[in-house]
């Protein structure tokens, strides 16, 4: 069968639980706002059309447009489309176009996202419509279908082969459950990449499907204005952004309104540059407000990033008890290894240093492949042995590492570009993944 996928930005997630059994017309990511355009210059028949929540547009109008020209064509082609959607309005909103027509049907899911299962049972509809299309077929059609040329079968086998299987990360992130909740804090002391750790990660997430919102928590510095550059513009106009942070501490349950989407799986909370009530920071931003905000934000998303500076320990460190995991951030050299353990001392009493070693993960952060330590290369595992081995107190025995970041000499591109490095770096990308991964348990 011959489909077209229409799924916006979750083509690329979609794609690979058809590709084995269908033959995807469009390559591409597509939206409904461009589908009839797309089917105009299309070649060869179209047996269904796949159409996920991710393909509308905020217009419901301009939605009905669409899908009013969509479903004359349909009649008139007996194409069939299967709408995947876990909004349960979505019928009732465009009950007005579906009433009319009989080629349009819906898959419901309750999940944040379409699973495997829910897909499969989406494609079976459309085979059973196509089926009983090809059933008023006359013979002379089905011989025809059934006659294939020797270049049809030479490009089709050609197909098959060049089919990618997907890949061990893929297959890993599709097991991670949907009803996920974790809350992530990326720390470590100043300049050791903490912001930009947080900001790839929850990049990575929000392209892997998994709903995200990754919040600033340095007042001071309040770097995720310098790499989202749609936060730092819109700060600058709109008050209620500029003060995001803020705004979000006081009422965490409207933080679709305080918070800004960058797109459809990833939020930012953070403060504008120009923000300086100290009063509203001093009033809001204490561990009460903070552990309230958490606690709604991990119950509507999948993943809760918190880019969290060491100096926060010292008057909030009650936080810790309400974070699942944290990325601690240290590069591979004697210099980041004794800041590091230094802050937490100025920071943490024993016991609370302890339990966010308990709750740590290492993440070799601007990691230099040529760093010595007393003549060896200083790899994670001897980053661990030493971070590890009675220079604090508190931080003694082994500690899991996440994984690390290799040194890039164009690391600091992203900032100027206003993309992230691990969305132009296949290698730094794969870093990036597999340390999400070992965060969240996948």
């Amino acid at each position: 069968m011959r489909l077209i996928l229409v799924s916006g930005n979750y083509h690329e997630i979609i794609a690979p639980y058809m590709e084995e059994k269908f033959d995807i017309i469009n390559v591409k990511s597509l939206e409904l706002a461009f589908l009839n355009e797309y089917i105009s210059e299309a070649e060869g028949n179209i047996d269904g059309i796949l159409l996920t929540d991710h393909a509308f547009s905020d217009s419901i109008d301009k939605d009905k447009e669409q899908l009013l020209i969509l479903t004359k064509w349909m009649t008139e082609k007996s194409c069939h489309m299967v709408i995947v959607t876990n909004d349960h309005m979505r019928m009732s909103q465009y009950k007005d176009v579906f009433n009319d027509y009989g080629c349009i049907s819906f898959t419901l899911y309750d999940w944040l996202r379409p699973t495997a299962r829910v897909i499969n049972a989406s494609l079976n509809e459309l085979i059973e419509k196509s089926k009983k299309k090809n059933n008023y077929l006359n013979e002379d059609k089905e011989k025809t279908k059934k006659k294939k040329s020797l270049l049809g079968f030479i490009k089709n086998s050609q197909q098959t082969k060049n089919i990618k299987p997907r890949d061990s990360l893929t297959r890993e992130f599709e097991n991670i459950g949907l009803a996920i909740s974790r809350v992530i804090a990326i720390t470590g002391h100043r300049s050791s990449g903490v912001t930009s750790t947080s900001i790839n990660l929850a990049y990575q997430a929000s392209k892997r499907g998994l709903r995200t919102i990754i919040v600033d928590l340095d007042t001071e510095y309040r770097s995720l204005n310098m790499y989202f550059n749609k936060f730092h513009e819109t700060a600058q106009k709109d008050e209620i952004i500029n003060s995001s942070l803020i705004r979000t501490l006081a009422k965490p349950q409207e933080y679709k309104s305080t918070a800004l989407c960058i797109n459809e799986n990833l939020w930012v909370i953070s403060l504008g540059y120009s923000f300086s009530d100290k009063n509203l920071i001093e009033q809001f931003y204490n561990k009460i407000r903070l552990i309230g905000m958490i606690s709604v934000l991990r119950n509507n998303f999948n993943l809760v990033f918190l880019d969290m500076p060491m100096d926060i320990f010292s008057t909030k460190s009650e936080v810790i008890l309400h974070i699942d995991n944290f990325g601690l951030c240290v590069s591979n050299n004697l210099y980041s290894i004794l800041n590091t353990l230094r802050k937490l001392e100025c920071v943490l009493d024993n016991d609370k240093a302890a339990l966010l070693k308990s709750k740590s993960s290492l993440i070799i952060s601007k990691y230099n492949l040529k760093s010595k330590f007393n003549g060896d290369l200083f790899t994670p595992d001897r980053v661990n042995e030493v971070l590890t081995s009675g220079l604090s107190s508190s931080f003694i025995g082994d500690m899991k590492i996440a994984g690390s970041i290799p040194y890039c000499e164009e690391f600091d591109k992203q900032i100027e570009s206003d993309i992230p490095i691990s969305d132009t770096n296949t290698d730094l990308k794969e870093s990036y993944e597999k340390i999400l991964l070992r965060l969240i348990g996948g």
